[in-house]
């Protein structure tokens, strides 16, 4: 058995409450959230829209620093370290980190992928996002995962957890 357990949800209306995020519920849009066996926690969530993706995490932040400009400058740093090219743009989110990702596709064939990775910094929150398939080039496609990024809404809760902490993800009952 993996150490992470998928289980997915396919949206209609309204809002899905996650725990530590609220997911718009449009229709067409596939939601699932990583469950680590080990602790049984919600780790992350993906969005599925059409042939677009994006992968969500959410953290905790001290309320005074911004995390995202740090972690964005560590991410190139490391990605040029791999030896992938990537490029910081301006997007709707503020800064974006864009490339073109070496992987491995479903028939064990060796591409690219283009990715955009994106940071939010709330209030006492970070999200940590990173889009691929059309929503990475093609520009409509990229103005609809952002709608629907936007409408993501991040419950943090009261109590003191450390920067950087991840928020628990919840199953919905």
């Amino acid at each position: 058995m993996s150490e992470f357990e998928e289980i997915v949800v396919v949206a209609t209306n309204g809002f899905l409450d996650l725990g530590a995020v609220s997911v718009p519920l449009l229709e067409g849009l596939e939601i699932s959230v990583n469950i680590d066996q080990e602790t049984m926690q919600g780790t992350g969530l993906g969005l599925t829209y059409g042939a677009s993706m994006a992968d969500v995490q959410v953290f905790a932040r001290a309320k005074d620093e911004l995390i995202w400009p740090t972690t964005r400058d560590e991410l190139v740093s490391a990605l040029a370290q791999q030896q992938v090219d990537c490029e910081i743009v301006i997007g709707v989110f503020g800064s974006e980190i864009h490339c073109t990702m070496p992987t491995v596709d479903f028939e064990n064939n060796n591409v690219l992928q283009p990715v955009r990775f994106l940071g939010v910094d709330g209030d006492r929150w970070f999200m940590r996002i990173a889009v691929s398939g059309a929503a990475a080039v093609d520009p409509a496609d990229i103005e609809q995962m952002d709608v629907i990024l936007s409408q993501l809404t991040v419950h943090r809760g009261e109590e003191a957890m450390s920067p950087g902490e991840p928020l628990t993800l919840t199953l919905p009952t």
